[in-house]
């Protein structure tokens, strides 16, 4: 049995991939016709569906009877064909259970189980999504849609049908974005008419960005949102991934990796530790570490300051306007502001003595216009 990791709980928008079904429901109305081989390579015309497998069900004890299993070699969309023996399905036993597309129709009535997406309201599927999960034996994030056909009435067996869908050129993208909306309509004109995505990129820059996200991971990065901001940042494959709360080593799929963003501190904030800004795969440890009571480096380390009160930029904690030491100017302005009041009160005793001999002879109007210049000059300094 392929091993496959641990499904992710955040189902991905089934009207991305609408028009990957129409084959698959096609082939389900075709199979009481005897065509399963056939019909299982035929679905893999499609570049985006990676596996096709259809199982033939004993209808008393949901034993398989016979199945058919077409997988594409390679790890690009146009990889050759071949048929896959699975060792976890044996004739005459049912399907094993951990099969992320599979679930017994008996023991969940038409496939409602939680192994299967919800479907979106106001639309109506003939089969079910799975949430999205990575195989190890492809190394590709896969989602899958299954149908059960209802027995034909010949030889007591029932259909089922399953596809898989690569969806690995997906990226998480955990960062505040506004999402795409999506549309039967416009997604088929943008897969139709490709001449013309330049003018939508350049009309819709913000959706186009975002066409690739994984919804369901926005606004989850772990930097302080009132002093930082969040910038993706795409991974490679030498740059390790987080995934189950383990660092791993870069894998095929990079673009679905948890941090795979920088966080950058806002305009008037700062971090003398990190000016470039802090890695958002040490962001998502360190904020594990916080709810755990582990350690507080999360809130006490990766954190940006805000700068000096006048600044609206700035790299460190200098100060942007001028400090100064008011006892020493208050000393400064009280001693001239004294000294100005002295000149005058000196002008005046010498207005009013003008006539003493010594006063006369050293010419009161020169030593008025000295005194007054000595004043404006101390209320100068002290302005």
């Amino acid at each position: 049995m392929p091993p496959f990791l641990t499904r992710l709980a955040p189902p991905l928008l089934p009207i991305r991939f609408s028009t990957r079904v129409n084959l698959p429901r096609f082939a389900a109305t075709l199979l009481p016709a005897g065509l399963s081989d056939a019909l299982a390579k035929g679905l893999l015309t499609d570049d985006y569906i990676n596996g096709a497998r259809i199982l033939a069900l004993n209808l008393t004890n949901g034993a398989v009877q016979s199945y058919v299993w077409w997988v594409k070699s390679g790890h690009d969309k146009l990889g050759e064909t071949q048929r896959y023996e699975e060792e976890g399905l044996q004739i005459g036993k049912k399907p094993a259970h951990s099969y992320p597309w599979f679930d017994d129709e008996s023991s969940s009535p038409t496939l409602r189980s939680p192994k299967f997406a919800p479907s979106p309201p106001n639309n109506y599927y003939k089969g079910w999504w799975t949430f999205p999960y990575f195989s190890c034996s492809v190394s590709k994030w896969l989602v899958s849609y299954s149908i059960a056909i209802p027995p034909s009435g010949r030889h007591g067996l029932s259909g089922f049908i399953s596809v898989d869908i690569d969806v690995t050129s997906l990226r998480v993208n955990q960062c505040d974005a506004i999402p795409f909306r999506f549309s039967s309509q416009q997604h088929l004109l943008r897969q139709r008419q490709p001449s013309r995505r330049s003018t939508v990129v350049a009309a819709n820059n913000n959706n186009v960005d975002t066409i690739n996200d994984l919804q369901a991971f926005h606004s989850s990065h772990k930097c302080h949102r009132a002093s930082m901001v969040c910038d993706y940042r795409q991974p490679s494959a030498e740059i390790p991934a987080l995934s189950s709360g383990k660092i791993l080593a870069g894998m095929s799929s990079s673009s679905w990796s948890r941090g795979a963003y920088q966080c950058l501190c806002k305009r008037g904030f700062y971090s003398l530790r990190h000016p470039d800004g802090f890695n958002g795969t040490i962001m998502e440890i360190a904020w594990q570490e916080h709810q755990d009571n582990i350690s507080n480096y999360y809130s006490d380390v990766f954190k940006c300051l805000p700068c000096a009160p006048g600044c609206d930029t700035c790299t460190g904690p200098e100060p942007c306007l001028a400090n100064y030491h008011w006892p020493f100017r208050i000393s400064l302005l009280t001693i001239s502001i004294g000294c100005a009041c002295g000149t005058f009160i000196l002008a005046g005793y010498l207005f009013r003595h003008r006539r003493v001999k010594v006063f006369k002879v050293a010419s009161p109007i020169f030593l008025l216009i000295t005194l007054i210049g000595c004043s404006i000059m101390y209320l100068e300094v002290s302005s």
